[in-house]
């Protein structure tokens, strides 16, 4: 069922200003039941609604990121604050939330908007040899007036890779490079790098979106001393 609970016209309360659009809050709910069983009890929060709550969103969120919205329904859409449906004690994510401080507040909205570009706010950075990371990269996702998009609320998720300074393909970046997004930022924790080379960037990916880090290097020589990694501007 879906149920428009509130339309704000913007600049109402402002006589002196042309309007310039809605605000229109909309629920997303199973429709009340009309039957309950005989404990007066039903599955109308349970996991298949769950399921159906967390897959509407998670497509209303993909198509506010990637700009299709505004086509998908027949009408322009600048942003979308959502509220993502609370999941049920047997879905594995209950946990965080029975975890978090109780408060009589409602749930914090997230921002959805069209993503504009990545920003690295972390940069890797390597030992200057092959192997883990000594400092981890966090990439953020930003629209185009530099607000923090939440991706988080979809499944959508950040693809890291390693090119080389011909802006050909290098292998040898291990760990998790696909993770997922925590509000606007994607954070990875064990990424390490099992080859050598100079000038080397990590590129990473979001839908047809990717931004570089800066470049690094990684040496071995005969032996089996290491450089210093070198650090460039970014591309």
């Amino acid at each position: 069922m879906i149920r428009i609970t509130k339309v704000i016209r913007e600049g109402e309360a402002r006589r002196r200003r042309r309007s310039t659009g809605l605000t229109v809050e909309t629920e997303f709910r199973q429709p009340p039941q009309q039957n309950l069983t005989t404990d007066n009890t039903s599955d109308a929060t349970g996991p298949s609604e769950y399921s159906v709550l967390r897959n509407i969103a998670d497509s209303v969120g993909q198509a506010a990121v990637s700009g299709n919205l505004s086509r998908s329904i027949g009408f322009s859409v600048s942003s979308v604050v959502m509220v993502p449906p609370l999941p049920p004690p047997s879905d594995p994510t209950w946990s965080k939330v029975a975890s978090e401080e109780v408060s009589r507040e409602e749930p914090a909205p997230s921002f959805v908007s069209t993503v504009a570009r990545l920003q690295v706010m972390v940069q890797p950075e390597s030992s200057g040899h092959p192997g883990l990371l000594i400092q981890q990269p966090s990439v953020v996702a930003l629209d185009e007036e530099g607000n923090c998009v939440s991706v988080g609320v979809t499944s959508l998720t950040l693809t890291a890779k390693l090119k080389g300074s011909n802006s050909s393909s290098v292998w040898g970046l291990q760990g998790n490079t696909t993770v997922a997004f925590e509000g606007c930022w994607a954070n990875y924790t064990d990424l390490s790098i099992n080859t050598a080379g100079e000038n080397i960037t990590m590129v990473f990916t979001l839908n047809s979106l990717d931004v570089q880090s800066r470049t690094f290097t990684t040496k071995i020589n005969s032996t089996g001393s290491t450089t210093a990694p070198t650090a460039g501007a970014a591309l």
